[in-house]
């Protein structure tokens, strides 16, 4: 008994480790390293399956009267290379790459129901990965806020923050399930009334 509680933990474990970051990534069309150029990423390893893009801007004080606007165009791509490679989510800042994320192994293009064919959504899914595991929602709905943070006396810094809701009508007689994302990153998973 006590040996299948220890082989339970490890396994526990395992699934709840945080994602690894990777320094470079091997592509059909060539290695791809931190500092490459989208452009150069997208010749080496083709279109992402899914993409999300926002700006940062950087207000910096001058002097008494004048102020200078930054902005930090920043995009992620989710690379899918099939279910013998793990996933690779990419992070650019202005156009070149500044981190790649070792994701959970990819998906077989497949058929996929309303019922994430036994592929549940787990807390820190990009819209991209339950997409993969869920195909397109019933319905979206998005809000967009922007939060002010000071970075010193004279600077701040101004961001979007996007809230999107998703809502999978399955099959009736089944509950919907309704996903909540905050930037891009699943925070939520509830059940609502039954579909019709």
């Amino acid at each position: 008994m006590a040996k299948h509680r220890i082989t339970l933990m490890i396994i526990a474990l395992i699934f709840s480790a945080p994602m690894v970051k990777a320094h470079a990534l091997q592509c059909d069309g060539g290695i791809i390293d931190i500092g490459d150029s989208t452009q150069e990423i997208k010749r080496k390893c083709g279109d992402p399956v899914w993409k999300n893009q926002h700006n940062d801007q950087i207000i910096q004080r001058i002097d008494f009267d004048s102020e200078r606007l930054l902005t930090i165009f920043q995009e992620e791509w989710l690379y899918n290379f099939g279910p013998d490679r793990f996933m690779q989510l990419l992070s650019f800042k202005n156009n070149q790459l500044v981190d790649i994320e070792i994701r959970n192994y990819g998906y077989a293009a497949q058929k996929i129901d309303k019922e994430c064919n036994g592929r549940v959504p787990e807390l820190g899914d990009t819209p991209g990965e339950v997409v993969l595991k869920c195909g397109e929602p019933g319905t979206k709905d998005q809000q967009r806020e922007e939060l002010v943070t000071p970075t010193s006396h004279y600077n701040q810094i101004r961001s979007a923050v996007m809230y999107d809701q998703w809502v999978y009508n399955t099959d009736p007689g089944h509950f919907k399930y309704i996903l909540q994302f905050k930037n891009a990153r699943l925070v939520d998973v509830k059940t609502g009334d039954y579909s019709r």
